[in-house]
């Protein structure tokens, strides 16, 4: 990289030292609190999501009465570009960290809710069956059957939901 940008002498192509010697002008008080801002609206709404779209997906995919009224809303949210929701909550809670971390919130939600909804659906009968016949009750068999199970499928989730959370900080602070 460093003999690349000295090869093209171009302002536009910076080497790693011109970069570095650029820091100290770059790295501002202002710009550290708004880095802080940011980071922090980011890690608050990507773990409000990581905690509802587990719990949320996993309830979907083993009980079907939640799934039958969840379903459609997480259907709906994955097709739905959720960068037309951004001006709406902008508008409705302000400029705020808030807002920030709602927008993160709904893009990543439902990329971690449906996997783990996959994930709990993935389980074999069998293996609830086997559970139930060895006396497990509910508690007991989502400790020790289901949630290892799932545990890829979570992750997997996780994942994705990071992704769109990073997506959706960018396009807020642009906004």
């Amino acid at each position: 990289w460093e003999l690349y940008a000295r090869a093209l002498d171009n302002p536009f192509v910076p080497g790693p030292t011109d970069v570095v010697a650029a820091l100290p002008e770059v790295l501002t008080p202002q710009v550290l609190e708004a880095f802080v801002v940011t980071n922090s609206a980011m890690i608050q709404g990507y773990l409000a999501a990581g905690v509802v779209g587990i719990i949320l997906g996993m309830a979907t995919g083993r009980y079907r009465r939640v799934d039958a009224v969840v379903r459609p809303y997480l259907d709906l949210a994955m097709v739905t570009p959720m960068i037309v929701l951004m001006p709406i909550v902008l508008m409705a809670l302000g400029l705020t960290p808030f807002a920030l971390s709602v927008v993160v919130f709904l893009f990543a939600l439902p990329y971690i809710a449906v996997p783990c909804r996959a994930g709990a659906r993935a389980i074999p009968d069998l293996l609830i069956d086997m559970g139930r016949s060895f006396g497990a009750r509910e508690l007991p068999l989502w400790r020790e059957v289901i949630l290892p199970g799932a545990l890829p499928f979570v992750l997997t989730g996780l994942r994705l939901g990071f992704g769109q959370a990073v997506t959706g900080i960018i396009a807020t602070e642009l906004t």
